[in-house]
């Protein structure tokens, strides 16, 4: 009570579980490259809406989700001159910079296909070895926030195509998932 915010910061960085990797849940990233992107082609061949998707990965973590949808929106629909505009949130301070900077030991890019990683990843060198980052075209689909998910009111007021929550929901009640 005392603290104040940076307090409470410190807390919540302290507390928070940041379980993700790359392509966690590998059936939804097939979803989102197989049947959404496909819908969202046809509906835009039918002048039916923007050659713009808008995503939102409402708990981000160390940033492994935001940057796996964004190397399959590239893949699929930046390649063909789309907007891709990635909301990426969490909680935690401490893992909104880590994930806003794109870098990772280079063990956890394993679960990337190899097309995606030749395509959007940088191999460290020198005294980067060991490390990976996201390359400059993925890096710039996605902007970071910190955002409660269990504040009565988010700062968030904008529409997206597709949520990302699954991984987050895990760990609410059943009132709060609801």
């Amino acid at each position: 009570q005392a603290g104040g915010q940076a307090e409470m910061t410190r807390l919540l960085d302290a507390i928070c579980t940041n379980e993700t990797h790359f392509f966690r849940e590998g059936a939804q990233f097939d979803l989102l490259r197989d049947r959404v992107c496909a819908e969202w082609l046809s509906e835009e061949e039918a002048g039916r809406r923007s050659r713009t998707v808008k995503v939102w990965s409402a708990a981000c973590s160390t940033g492994e989700e935001p940057h796996s949808i964004a190397m399959v929106l590239e893949d699929r629909l930046g390649r063909l001159g789309w907007g891709i505009d990635i909301l990426a949130t969490d909680l935690s301070t401490k893992v909104l910079d880590q994930a806003s900077a794109g870098v990772w030991r280079l063990d956890k890019a394993t679960p990337i296909p190899e097309h995606y990683l030749k395509s959007y990843m940088l191999k460290g060198v020198g005294p980067e070895a060991g490390k990976v980052k996201a390359g400059a075209q993925i890096r710039s689909h996605i902007r970071f926030a910190q955002v409660n998910l269990r504040d009565a009111e988010w700062p968030v007021r904008e529409r997206f195509d597709a949520i990302f929550v699954r991984n987050v929901l895990i760990y609410f009640d059943a009132p709060t998932r609801h």
